[in-house]
């Protein structure tokens, strides 16, 4: 029986591309007292929001379109189903704004990873019948978007957003302070 190789790059090789990327100043440091999985995993995670934050600065100026192009062509080269990476980024979100929140209670944070993790669910269990209550819930959650969203247009903008220093990802703006 022939065991394909680990098409995954050693630890090694992803701590030169973070090096290259420079999105991590000793990977040696970050990796040590783990195991060889773990220790790709925290140089991944590195590489991944090292590379969001230089797309960010790269899609600057790049129309909506554009961007979901990009972004649809990139997840089908890369041989993944679209849907379940965009499952992935929701996590993501989610546990970024989850570790962001704090001890305390707040409206943004709560709402975000609520929404969140409902919006991962409703992926989840994509099907194009839904049964009689899915398509009642999901008709509500569409309405409470649309109002929330209508909410928040009319709303003047904030100068710089504490956690996004500005950028948003959906309108590809930056709010200049």
């Amino acid at each position: 029986m022939v065991v394909a190789a680990d098409p995954s790059p050693t630890s090694e090789q992803l701590a030169g591309i973070a090096a290259v990327l420079g999105v991590v100043d000793d990977p040696v440091y970050l990796t040590k007292d783990h195991s060889e999985t773990r220790q790709r995993a925290d140089l991944l995670a590195h590489i991944a929001a090292g590379i969001v934050a230089q797309l960010t600065r790269a899609e600057a100026g790049m129309d909506v379109d554009d961007r979901a192009d990009l972004h649809w062509n990139a997840d089908r080269a890369a041989g993944h189903p679209s849907i379940d990476l965009q499952i992935t980024r929701l996590a993501w979100a989610h546990h970024a704004i989850t570790r962001t929140r704090g001890p305390r209670q707040h409206p943004v944070a709560d709402t975000v990873t609520t929404t969140l993790g409902t919006l991962v669910q409703v992926l989840e269990n994509w099907t194009d019948h839904p049964d009689p209550m899915l398509a009642d819930a999901l008709l509500m959650l569409r309405g409470a978007a649309d109002h929330l969203a209508g909410v928040l247009r009319t709303r003047p903008r904030p100068t710089v957003s504490p956690q996004t220093g500005g950028a948003s990802a959906l309108s590809g703006r930056t709010a200049t302070p």
